[in-house]
């Protein structure tokens, strides 16, 4: 005979047999169901009244607390009761001690809750000051009273006057005869400074001496104005003057020079060639050439005459910087850019930033949007960068001057990465050559990369816009917009770089608080054009010329026909001005020019490697 197995569990009923269910004994049997579901309520409600009995479980409403309870506060006070619940306690509250020694104080430092943390005496530095009618006793009669030792008392003051008249001359030994020495006058010594003053007047002014052959500082710079120039035979300056030899000088020492110079002179950076801003501060003044006609190979007279090209302009339809940018158009307007000085195939970065807008270009393999050329001659070699305009890669062609046909160019129409000019935006483009390896970088980013030794081959010193680098007879432009480019003789990019987020200034910039004088050694001056159209009409303020990047003319021969033998020049309406016998068949390779305002078009008759006259040497100096 076994027990039921009980259980800690309360039932949540007690099964009802029904008198369908079988008999079934056994520990899972139907008949001690009953059983086993009583004797775990049992065993549940046993367990209750025990928890209650030792105080492990709470009664709802008991007399007190199963163990007595220590409460206590701590902080600025402590104090510390027992308690059950089965009576009422209290207990003492000590406060913390402040660590102020006990006693009387005229000086107390109390806290935001009211207690004394630090106390002392009253000093004589807490007293306030006082009106001396506020001292109402104790106030001394005497100096010596107040501790004066080197004060003179009315006895000593008597006995110096005693002296005094005692040993001063017979007419001088009293005060009336003192008084009417002075003429009985109260303010004897303001008369007197007055009269001292009248003698010895002070002024500012050469006027306010009364000297009326001198030059005011005023009339001596009318003569010589700040900013002026001038040549000195002595090798050193005149007081007035500094020496114009491209120095910095400060411009709180020199406030009228800089005034009238402010940052003009200031250097180009070193291996700069030239700069082209493109935008609304410079306008045309950096669009060097923008082509209207130009003569195609076979020249005037025959079938195909002159091409129109319509002509690269400023626009203000885009402008990364500004306001204002240039505008190529498709099919005809493309610019092209004089160099300032001779380009360096051993090392150099070509960089800028265009708008590419996808329209025009020529077909090479398909459609292709030029960006910039350089080469507008028939003489090989070339640099050519352009856009697929289906896979919007780059793609490079690059010759020297042994290039005969695509077999023998450095690379000839290779693309880089796909999709790099998505959509037309501004893209800043970098192309640089450090002597081993060619890159191009778009936004920083590279993107094209050929390692070779052959350097290009550029005969012509210029830079295109928009069109193919193999020569101006390719009526294929592109449209687009061109902002700030810049040509140097160095490799500014071998790895991606961050790039530009305002205008590049390709000038030095001047020290803190100092401008740059102009460099007049060894230089001849020449009158800036100052909007003047016939004579240098684009030059600006300040720059330099070489003895090589002026056109001028020989006098050149004609025929005066239109037989096919002579070089024709024509204004911006395509108007002929001039006639030149057209000796060789090379003579047909452009050569833009500027005189008298107007594109010209020759290839002979020009200045080449100059030599200057004999001339003296003297110090070029300017006024501050």
């Amino acid at each position: 005979m076994a027990n039921l197995q009980e259980k800690l569990f309360w039932e949540p009923g007690i099964y009802q047999l029904e008198t369908s269910d079988p008999v079934l004994a056994g520990p899972d049997g139907i008949d001690n169901l009953q059983g086993k579901q009583l004797a775990n309520r049992t065993v549940y409600l046993k367990d209750q009244i025990e928890q209650l009995a030792n105080g492990k479980q709470p009664a709802g409403n008991a007399a007190k607390l199963s163990a007595a309870r220590k409460i206590e506060a701590t902080g600025d006070g402590s104090w510390n009761v027992v308690f059950d619940g089965s009576k009422d306690v209290s207990g003492q509250l000590t406060l913390r001690d402040s660590g102020v020694t006990p006693g009387d104080y005229g000086i107390v430092t109390v806290d935001a809750k009211g207690r004394v943390t630090k106390a002392r005496q009253l000093g004589g530095d807490d007293v306030p000051a006082h009106d001396w009618s506020k001292i109402t006793a104790g106030k001394p009669t005497t100096l010596a009273g107040y501790g004066i030792g080197d004060g003179a008392s009315k006895t000593d003051l008597q006995t110096a006057v005693n002296g005094l008249i005692a040993s001063a001359p017979a007419n001088l030994n009293t005060l009336q005869e003192l008084a009417a020495a002075v003429n009985n006058d109260p303010k004897y010594s303001a008369t007197v400074d007055g009269k001292l003053a009248g003698k010895a007047d002070k002024a500012s002014t050469l006027a306010g001496y009364g000297i009326a052959d001198g030059v005011t500082k005023n009339q001596l710079q009318q003569v010589s104005p700040p900013g002026q120039v001038a040549y000195f035979s002595s090798p050193n300056a005149p007081d007035g003057w500094l020496r114009a030899n491209g120095t910095q000088v400060s411009q709180t020492t020199y406030p009228n020079l800089f005034s009238a110079v402010g940052h003009a002179f200031r250097p180009a950076k070193d291996n700069v060639i030239s700069m082209f801003r493109l935008d609304d501060q410079y306008d045309l003044y950096d669009l060097m050439v923008s082509r209207p006609t130009i003569p195609v190979s076979g020249g005037p007279g025959t079938a195909s005459g002159y091409l129109s090209r319509g002509g690269a302009s400023m626009s203000t339809e885009q402008a990364k910087f500004g306001t204002s940018s240039l505008k190529t158009t498709p099919n005809g307007g493309f610019a092209m850019m004089a160099l300032a000085e001779a380009f360096s195939p051993d090392k150099f970065t070509i960089e800028g930033w265009h708008y590419p807008q996808f329209t025009g270009g020529w077909s090479d393999q398909g459609l292709l949007h030029g960006i910039f050329g350089m080469n507008a001659s028939e003489v090989p070699g070339e640099i050519t960068l352009a856009i697929d305009s289906v896979t919007r890669a780059p793609v490079m062609w690059l010759s020297d001057s042994n290039a005969k046909s695509a077999s023998d160019f450095i690379c000839y129409r290779v693309s880089g990465n796909a999709g790099v000019f998505p959509v037309s935006r501004w893209y800043h483009i970098a192309f640089s050559y450090d002597g081993a390896t060619y890159r191009l970088f778009v936004d920083g980013k590279l993107v094209w990369v050929l390692a070779s030794p052959r350097r290009i081959n550029i005969p012509d010193n210029v830079l295109l816009f928009s069109v193919d680098g193999a020569g101006p007879s390719f009526n294929a432009s592109a449209g687009g917009y061109y902002q700030d480019w810049c040509v140097s003789k160095s490799c500014n990019y071998a790895a991606e770089f961050s790039f530009p987020s305002q205008r590049v200034e390709y000038l030095t910039s001047p020290d803190n608080g100092q401008f740059y004088l102009p460099d007049l050694r060894g230089e001849f001056v020449r009158g800036w054009s100052d909007g003047h159209k016939l004579v240098d009409a684009l030059r600006g303020f300040g720059t330099k010329q070489t003895s090589q990047n002026l056109w001028h003319d020989h006098g050149i021969p004609t025929d005066g026909g239109a037989d096919g033998n002579d070089v024709v020049v024509v204004d911006n309406n395509g108007k002929v001005m001039d006639f030149g016998v057209r000796r060789t068949s090379n003579e047909w390779l452009a050569d833009v020019n500027i005189k008298g305002g107007l594109l010209r078009y020759a290839t002979y008759g020009r200045g080449g490697n100059e030599s200057r006259p004999r001339n003296i040497a003297l110090l070029g100096c300017i006024k501050y």
